[in-house]
């Protein structure tokens, strides 16, 4: 693969405004999309056709939406479905691909139970989704998350969730899987359900259990990871997200920098 297509994901620069995040992105040599946050967008002073107008006139595409989801607490069910309908409406007009959705939290739930409502919400919001042109992406996250986040901690875990439902796939996270000793044969698997990759690196040490590192400058095997995402068939985004207090504002240019830098220093050959 040679035309791979770099985008940044908001959280990247957590401390700036959507508008501040579009205008920067699109003056960075080598970034062509952005991974808009929902969180961002709900701040922003427009609805969101001002806001993909916003992107466009920047000459940046939107790569994905982040996050709907919430769906292992029975009680909150319904409401979370809905949410997600809203966020489906919202990145088809935003132009986004694909929604990423987690599954919700593990408390007061088992895992089995848990799985059975995520993949009652996928199944219920595929249809809908299909036809707005988006496809949900089920993200597996660390197992640091499974009480605030996602039930959903491996990447096995997300595929049989997603198995069968048309409309849906997984959001691959180098971040939150590299520790997985399966997880290469999950990629392979995945196949065509890869739907999305986010690509940051493991920093070692941190006393910061979610604090993530500049591609190439931690810890993961990114490039036998992305080697193996891309033997699998992908060829889509790839989205560097970072989670991390590391830098100032001031210092998000520079950091934008080295995120291009170094998501394509550890590119495949």
């Amino acid at each position: 693969m040679t035309d791979r297509r770099i985008a940044i994901s908001e959280i990247t620069t957590a401390e700036w405004g959507f508008e501040a995040d579009v205008e920067a992105y699109g003056e960075t040599d080598g970034v062509e999309g952005i991974g808009v946050w929902r969180d961002k967008l709900a701040a922003y002073d427009g609805d969101p056709t001002e806001a993909a107008s916003l992107i466009d006139d920047a000459g940046l595409d939107v790569c994905s939406l982040v996050f709907a989801g919430g769906f292992t607490d029975a009680d909150e069910f319904d409401e979370a479905v809905a949410d997600a309908e809203a966020a489906i409406e919202d990145a088809a007009t935003l132009g986004a691909p694909v929604l990423m959705v987690l599954a919700g939290p593990r408390l007061g739930v088992s895992a089995a139970a848990g799985d059975e409502l995520v993949r009652e919400a996928l199944e219920r919001l595929a249809p809908i989704a299909r036809e707005a042109g988006v496809e949900l992406a089920l993200e597996p996250l660390h197992p640091v998350d499974a009480t605030r986040f996602s039930s959903v901690v491996t990447l096995s875990q997300a595929l049989s969730l997603v198995d069968g439902v048309d409309g849906a796939g997984v959001m691959y996270d180098t971040w939150n899987t590299w520790w997985d000793p399966e997880v290469f044969d999950g990629i392979e698997r995945a196949g065509d359900d890869i739907a999305a990759v986010h690509v940051a690196d493991w920093r070692h040490p941190s006393d910061q259990p979610r604090d993530r590192a500049v591609p190439g400058e931690g810890e993961a095997p990114l490039t036998d990871l992305l080697a193996a995402v891309e033997a699998a068939g992908y060829d889509g985004w790839y989205e560097v997200e970072l989670f991390t207090e590391q830098y100032e504002p001031d210092e998000y240019p520079e950091l934008l920098e080295r995120c291009v830098a170094g998501v394509r220093d550890v590119f495949p050959e």
